[in-house]
């Protein structure tokens, strides 16, 4: 922990809540990432899937 900063009063206690935590940061606007790859797959101009394997 860095000395001289304060502690917000809701920081995680245990390792699974600093775990939890990351997640929760990391996986934030994900829900939108996700939806905007499928709208441009759903868009793209693909090859049929019967000549894609010939």
């Amino acid at each position: 922990m860095l000395s001289g900063l304060p502690r917000p009063s809701s920081a995680p206690t245990t390792i699974k809540d600093t775990v939890n935590e990351a997640l929760r940061r990391v996986t934030a606007g994900r829900d939108r990432r996700v939806a905007d790859a499928f709208d441009a797959l759903a868009g793209a101009d693909l090859a049929e899937r019967e000549d894609t394997w010939r």
